[in-house]
């Protein structure tokens, strides 16, 4: 049924849909992996079974993990907007670290011993860089959404989630560059675009996630500061 949406769907409208879903998952990954740093052996296991889809885990078997939703909706995002090519080399990086962590943790949790030459640690810190290295090659294809407000409200959303696991302005300064004028720009698109839609009132119904929202820095001191 999400297949049939997107490609139904005008191609503005297919591109917003699979951002929306792209960060939504994004957002579950970042979650799930910090609390692997601080997770029993055996609850690191669960928590990466939910993460990467294995079809020997029979509680899985029928369900797809994180990863591979969020390799899904990349895809789903190049055939219908011709954009983000990029990104689904770095998704299969992150299939590859969460791999290579699950096996040292299996491992671990059967006393195996193992010849290689890496922690557990070291693999977390590796995935966790790949975690982040995807966002980074997402911004180029969330600079492109003025127009989407599905896109602009998801990220406005999520704000205090990717501020929190990517650094404090993160989305901020994503937003600057997409409306280097101000928030009220921003705003302003949401309102159109969703009252082009039918839903008048929406940004009135979700005017708390704009509260306290400003740019880092004014325009002119950006400009000073590269």
């Amino acid at each position: 049924m999400i297949a049939l949406q997107f490609f139904q769907s005008e191609p503005n409208a297919a591109k917003g849909l699979c951002i929306e879903f792209i960060l939504h998952e994004y957002a579950k990954a970042l979650a799930m992996t910090e609390k692997l740093a601080s997770a029993l052996p055996s609850d690191m296991l669960n928590i990466v079974e939910k993460l990467l889809y294995h079809p020997s885990c029979e509680e899985n078997q029928n369900h797809s993990g994180v990863i591979d939703k969020l390799c899904f909706y990349c895809e789903a995002l190049v055939q219908t907007s011709k954009i983000g090519e990029h990104l689904l080399d770095a998704i299969d990086e992150l299939r590859n670290a969460f791999s290579k962590f699950r096996t040292a943790i299996a491992r671990q949790l059967r006393s195996i011993h193992s010849n290689a030459s890496f922690s557990t640690d070291e693999l977390l810190r590796t995935l966790k860089q790949r975690l982040y290295a995807f966002f980074e090659l997402l911004v180029p294809v969330l600079t492109t959404c003025s127009e989407s407000e599905t896109a602009l409200f998801t990220l406005l959303e999520l704000r205090k989630t990717f501020n929190h696991h990517l650094g404090e302005n993160t989305v901020e300064n994503l937003l600057q560059q997409i409306f280097p004028d101000g928030p009220h720009l921003l705003r302003q698109a949401l309102v159109s675009g969703y009252s082009r839609r039918g839903f008048d009132d929406f940004c009135q119904r979700h005017e708390t996630l704009f509260e306290g929202l400003v740019w880092p820095c004014s325009p002119k001191n950006c400009n000073l500061l590269r």
